[in-house]
């Protein structure tokens, strides 16, 4: 199995024979084309003999090759700094503790980001397991010949109502099969089945013989919502995280015969964005509102008629300041800001109440900086102030730092 990386809008060459670095054969290329096609969504640019990711980052895996794509962080960094820098990103956008688990990961040889995180999350989940497989108390109705919890005297009546041996109950009883193990589960035969490392495929089959008793299921999103954590499972919420990490994520197998291509990909305008909220909520606290929306921007002349809501990325509100938009953009603009993006600010400084000032907020590279600056929207009423700033990745690593880096950005 050939085994390449490369950074978003990075050129990768098809050939052929695709024997060479960092070049993929034509068949790669067909099958990167099938994964672009069931997805119905744009994850590459396409030339004459060559494909460039766009702002999908992750892991795809055709029969021949691995391809981890990462996030364009810095103009010049390696590798190993843009996968730490990444999983820090990831782990506080789902409010995932960033403790010493990425730098262990990684002085256990893992390979590739993915495999990090999939090492990471087998690591909490076998400390876990060391204690003993979770049990819950699950709620269960049976029509039983004795009263165990309490009757449901409804269904009591209506199915019972001329048998007196038989008594419709609701009670709750511990057992493993709950909700929380059902997810782990589900998890586990997904990671099993991704492009990491052989050494994390054993260590996950060897997990699932702990849940033997657990039945699979094909759990849905609304499932993470059904897990409530009490002293006997308060350890696996963090195991929880993980596990939503995963399975929010594009992932697809795509199966012809014995062909399979499987991957895992984070759109890095929403992760971009959730992590600029989830750190600028540590810094300010209910100061800071994501996509917040109560305005319309068009309303019928009577008022009874409301169309296109306004839901800002990030709403930062102090009392004795004001409001402030800021929209996030994972971009690297090539003169300015797009038009489409100016738009947008211009509807939610002229619409929105009370707002002070928007931010639009990308990423730092040499094209974005040189946009940075204030600027005045043009309006009837009054002149609209918009901020263009960056922000340096670079800095995420050490959170104090770059917790001042954000406090200087928006001013506060």
């Amino acid at each position: 199995m050939k085994n390449i990386t490369i950074t978003e809008h990075q050129k990768l060459y098809f050939s052929s024979k695709g024997s060479q670095k960092n070049i993929i054969s034509k068949q790669d290329a067909m099958y990167l084309q099938q994964l672009e096609e069931h997805q119905d969504r744009k994850i590459f640019a396409w030339g004459r003999n060559y494909v460039s990711p766009q702002h999908w980052v992750g892991i795809v895996s055709t029969p021949y090759t691995n391809i981890e794509i990462l996030p364009k962080i810095a103009e010049e960094m390696k590798e190993e700094s843009v996968r730490k820098l990444f999983i820090n990103m990831l782990l506080l956008a789902y409010d995932i503790p960033v403790r010493g688990n990425i730098e262990s990961a990684f002085q256990r040889g893992s390979n590739g980001f993915l495999d990090i995180l999939v090492s990471i999350f087998l690591t909490l989940l076998s400390k876990e397991l060391r204690k003993g497989i979770a049990q819950s108390y699950v709620k269960n109705r049976r029509n039983t010949s004795k009263i165990k919890g309490s009757i449901d005297f409804s269904r009591q009546l209506n199915k019972n109502m001329f048998l007196y041996n038989k008594f419709v109950c609701d009670y709750s009883v511990l057992t493993v099969n709950n909700m929380l193990n059902k997810i782990i589960k589900f998890s586990l035969l997904s990671i099993i089945e991704l492009p990491i490392s052989q050494k994390n495929k054993n260590n996950a089959k060897r997990m699932l013989s702990y849940f033997d008793d657990v039945e699979v299921v094909n759990i849905q999103k609304s499932d993470f919502d059904k897990v409530f954590f009490d002293r006997r499972t308060k350890g696996y919420k963090e195991i929880i995280e993980y596990c939503r990490l995963f399975y929010e994520q594009k992932r697809l197998q795509l199966k012809s015969q014995d062909i399979k291509i499987s991957f895992l990909l984070f759109d890095m305008n929403k992760l971009f964005e959730m992590f600029i909220f989830k750190v600028l909520k540590r810094i300010f606290g209910t100061k800071v509102k994501y996509q917040c929306a109560t305005q319309y921007l068009v309303a019928s002349v009577h008022g009874k008629t409301k169309k296109i809501l306004l839901k800002p990325d990030i709403l930062y509100h102090d009392d004795s300041y004001g409001k402030i938009v800021i929209d996030t953009k994972w971009k690297i603009v090539k003169t300015f800001a797009a038009e489409n993006d100016i738009y947008q600010m211009h509807s939610y400084l002229s619409s929105l109440e009370n707002i002070r000032e928007g931010i639009l907020l990308y990423p730092k590279s040499i094209n974005n900086d040189k946009m940075v600056g204030d600027y005045f929207i043009k309006s009837n009423v009054q002149n609209l102030l918009l901020k263009i700033r960056t922000v340096d990745l670079t800095l995420s690593g050490d959170l104090p730092t770059f917790f001042i880096h954000l406090r200087h950005i928006i001013g506060r």
